[in-house]
């Protein structure tokens, strides 16, 4: 169904594939759609509602002619993908009826490089990103401004280039190529498409139909390959379409003619989606502290690393629990998403701790030392050249006031004086205890003074910083085994 031409934001101008691929892992895809209720409402805007709530802005969106009602072309990340295929499966149940995907594996753009597979890129093209890799950045996260030094630089390396314009009267058009055999080898079945496309007129102009077209080889259940093009005008579709197909008998291939319903596709758009370069670990991050990737933007581009570090050593402290490790990664997704009231609430359990911890050194005492432990311990504690003073001067306390401090010192001095409770406390709690007990005390003393709370930012991981998130993260693993 048709729908009305809306205002195009964006600049005709492509990304060479290899950027999209090799700097910003994007890939193609194609899904066809096929909607419940498509007269209700415009199917481009059906399609924004779904782009926008797998938060993706750059597609292209064409509402198509006949039993699907849309095609739509975006580059996406793997994690983007399957926020969008979460998204199309949910809407089964409400907008979408079915839809169907492909996701390029190679790609020529026929109308500026003739027969390249621009997804295998050239040495120079490969030199050209690593040698622009701050421009193209800024172009991505830009993407409407084309007056800048940038973008000029990029169109001279050939990093990005403008599409051809589109004839008067012009319809684009889409024909997916089904393989029906096996007959003929990939490599022989692009050369015929080519042969094809080469030997088919546009139209009335004459021009061939390869001067105009995109051809794409891929996988997934929408088709094997998918030609991109554009016609002279409606009435030259029919006899395009069968001179194509003529050509083409020489292969296997069945094809299917998409064909566009409006002249300007909605929100047509070749740009990034992820304009942040993130690599494998930063996506890894965003994953395991369950926030899209472009949350990792708002951090230094020296920062990343080290908070791909933290994640990492979180998530192997904690592979034994997993609810351990929720709780040790709510430290660190609260941190990089610098929530001012959310990462102090991480660390409640440091608020927490003191009366589980002296239930757990009651219990431990009395299993050495007896139903008596307290007069028991003083007593150990004045036979003890070194702990009179400290020690027992902590104990003389009435035992309701003891504090966290109170237990920690007894916990160690009884230690130091027995071993077999010393030995108990190793197997529990693991060995240097003492000094995670100590840090932890004051990591609580931090919290519970305001201290925490005075931090500028706690997304900027310098020295102090993961410093102190590292002690967080070990207190949170220590606190749990008191309750073993």
């Amino acid at each position: 169904m048709p729908d009305q031409p809306s205002e195009q934001p964006n600049v005709a101008y492509n990304w060479h594939p290899a950027v999209h691929a090799e700097h910003f892992d994007e890939a193609l895809y194609y899904i066809l759609i096929r909607l419940h209720e498509p007269l209700h409402r415009p199917v481009a805007q059906q399609v924004r509602d779904l782009l926008d709530l797998a938060d993706i802005k750059y597609a292209c969106a064409y509402p198509l002619f006949g039993w699907a009602d849309a095609l739509l072309r975006v580059w996406l990340t793997p994690h983007s993908y399957e926020r969008l295929v979460d998204i199309l499966d949910d809407e089964t149940k409400h907008n979408v009826e079915k839809y169907k995907g492909f996701a390029a594996t190679q790609i020529s753009y026929l109308w500026h490089a003739k027969g390249e597979n621009m997804l295998r890129s050239s040495k120079e093209i490969q030199t050209g990103i690593a040698a622009n890799t701050a421009d193209i950045e800024k172009v991505a996260s830009d993407p409407e401004c084309i007056d800048c030094d940038e973008w000029r630089r990029l169109k001279d390396a050939e990093l990005l280039f403008l599409r051809p314009p589109m004839p008067e009267g012009g319809v684009k058009f889409y024909t997916c190529l089904t393989r029906t055999s096996e007959s003929l080898p990939q490599e022989h079945e692009l050369e015929a498409i080519k042969l094809a496309m080469d030997s088919t007129p546009a139209g009335g102009s004459g021009v061939p139909m390869s001067e105009r077209a995109s051809l794409y080889c891929g996988e997934g259940p929408l088709t094997t390959y998918m030609v991109r093009c554009v016609a002279d005008s409606f009435d030259d579709i029919l006899a395009l379409a069968e001179s194509f197909d003529i050509h083409l008998k020489t292969t296997t291939l069945r094809p299917e003619t998409l064909l566009v319903a409006n002249p300007g596709a909605v929100y047509e758009s070749d740009f990034v989606n992820d304009p942040l370069h993130l690599s494998h670990s930063d996506t890894n991050t965003a994953r395991r502290l369950d926030f899209p990737p472009k949350v990792l933007a708002t951090l230094r581009t020296q920062d990343r690393p080290q908070l791909n570090d933290l994640v990492v050593e979180a998530c192997e402290m904690t592979k034994d629990d997993p609810s351990q490790r929720e709780l040790v990664l709510e430290i660190l997704r609260t941190s990089a998403l610098d929530d001012r009231k959310g990462f102090p609430a991480s660390l409640s359990f440091l608020l927490e701790f003191e009366p589980k911890f002296t239930e757990f050194l009651k219990r431990e005492l009395g299993k050495r030392f007896g139903p008596d432990w307290l007069d028991r311990i003083r007593e150990i504690c004045e036979e003890s050249e070194g702990w009179h003073d400290h020690a027992q001067g902590e104990m003389s306390v009435k035992l309701p006031e003891w504090t966290l401090g109170t237990w920690a010192t007894t916990a160690a001095a009884m230690a130091s004086l027995d071993n077999e409770f010393r030995g108990r406390l190793d197997t529990i709690l693991g060995p240097g205890w003492d000094k995670e007990l100590q840090s932890f005390k004051d990591l609580r003393n931090d919290l519970s003074h305001g201290r925490v709370h005075v931090l500028q930012r706690y997304d900027v991981y310098e020295l102090p910083m993961t410093e102190f998130l590292r002690r967080a993260m070990k207190a949170a693993v220590f606190a749990k085994k008191t309750r073993k």
